[in-house]
Formats: structure tokens, C-alpha cells, sequence
């Protein structure tokens, strides 16, 4: 990334969008009144590069977007405008970005008037910080043991990447959509099975996630229903 190399007295406000890096002091002085950045967490919760993966994956039910002045810390600049909104119960992380932004775009149009009216107010962060760090493959592989809701949290926030997986036999398989069902079937984790012309699979405690859209090794995404109907044998997966 370039930033402007003009005087200070050249710049009166730099703007960042879910900027991931850290500013160093030179180029923070760099415009009169500082630089903005737009965030997609309910600062100080959720700060580092992946604020919106993080609340689903961790089952929040509500976030927002901040902005706040950048300092030379992650994300720990004083807030000057935030607000918030419910995490919807089937959003993943691909449709969630995009409600944020709009959000965003929304604030941070106020939050720019305010600021050349010089009526902003700024606060410093309050409350517990959490670290929403970047979610790697080997994070998206799908643990059987665990419930099928916390399964349904994995599979929204890893989408659209890096897409939660598990293993088939000797591929992997991509699980695109899924969602935890009242269910509960006695049988051992990871088997999938058909029932009432929907596909599901066994999860920890006894639960039952139902598997939507999936994509085996070098194939297309397809329906989970026509994905089992297909095989020859019974199906386990992690296994």
C-alpha cells in the first residue's frame, strides 16, 4: 500500500477502509486531523483482520461497524461513531460484509459531516477486547465431535473463504451450506444419512446438522441431497 508524501498541511483527513496493517507515526501525522477507519466489529471487540468471521464463528448475536481514529496500535484508536446490528440467524460471513458495508458507507457519510461541521466526538475504547485474527484452512476442517450448532457457526463464517471441509474416504469434501436441525439421532459421529428427501449427518451430544450444498474433490458444487443419493456406500465423513 502507497499513502500520500505531501506535508501534513496538505491533508486534512485520511480515510481507511477495514485497513489490516499498522501505520507508522510518519504517515499517521501525515494529515491534519489523523486518519479514519472503518471497521466491522463493535470495537474494542473483534479487533485484527477478521472481525466478521470471528462473531459468527464464536456465535455472537449482534455486531456493527466503527470508526475510529488509527493510532499505532490494532485497531485501538479512539472511537468517533459505531453502530450496531443483529447477526441474522442464516448469514454467513459473505452476506454479512456486504450488510456492513452498506452500513458503513451510511456512517461514515455522517461521521465525514460531522467532522467538517466540528461536531464529532471522539471517546476512547472501553470494555473486553477480543482478537479476530485471520482463519486459516486447517481452522475451516470440520470437527464431528463438536455440536452441529457450533458446526452451522463454522460453515457460515469460513464461507466464502476458506470454506469449511472435512475428509471423505481419501478426499476432502467442501461443505458450502448446512444448518443445525432438531434432530437427534444415537449414532456414531460423521455418518450421513437421508431422511424425508433431505440429507443430514451425525454431530457430538447426539445432535444432527443438515447438509445443504457441497463440493466433493474436483467436482462443482452441488445439492447435498443429489451428493449422497450418489454414493455407492455407506458415508462417513472425518472419518
Amino acid at each position: 500500500h502507497s499513502f500520500p508524501t505531501r506535508r501534513s498541511s496538505d491533508l486534512d483527513l485520511g480515510v481507511v477502509i477495514a485497513y489490516g496493517a499498522l501505520l507508522k507515526a510518519a504517515t499517521l501525522n501525515i494529515p491534519k486531523h489523523g486518519w479514519l477507519n472503518l471497521h466491522y466489529s463493535l470495537l474494542p471487540k473483534w479487533r485484527g483482520a477478521a472481525p466478521v468471521q470471528h462473531a459468527i464463528l464464536n456465535g455472537d448475536r449482534e455486531t456493527g461497524v466503527t470508526i475510529f481514529k488509527l493510532d499505532e496500535g490494532m485497531d485501538t484508536g479512539d472511537i468517533v461513531s459505531q453502530v450496531e446490528t443483529e447477526i441474522q440467524p442464516r448469514e454467513n460471513t459473505e452476506d454479512l460484509l456486504e450488510r456492513l458495508t452498506n452500513l458503513g458507507i451510511s456512517l461514515l457519510d455522517e461521521t465525514l459531516a460531522k467532522i467538517d461541521g466540528g461536531i464529532a466526538q471522539y471517546r476512547e475504547q472501553t470494555g473486553e477486547s477480543t482478537h479476530a485474527g485471520k482463519l486459516s484452512r486447517l481452522e475451516a476442517k470440520i470437527d464431528w465431535n463438536t455440536s452441529c450448532h457450533g458446526i452451522d457457526q463454522l460453515v457460515r463464517a469460513m464461507n466464502p473463504e476458506p470454506i469449511a471441509w472435512s475428509t471423505s474416504g481419501n478426499d476432502s469434501i467442501r461443505i458450502i451450506d448446512a444448518q443445525a436441525s432438531t434432530l437427534t439421532r444415537a449414532i456414531p459421529v460423521g455418518h450421513a444419512f437421508l431422511e424425508s428427501n433431505r440429507a443430514y449427518i451425525s454431530c457430538g451430544g447426539g445432535t444432527v446438522l443438515e447438509l445443504l450444498q457441497v463440493q466433493p474433490a474436483g467436482k462443482n458444487r452441488m445439492n447435498a441431497v443429489d451428493w449422497l443419493r450418489g454414493q455407492n456406500s455407506e458415508v462417513v465423513l472425518g472419518g
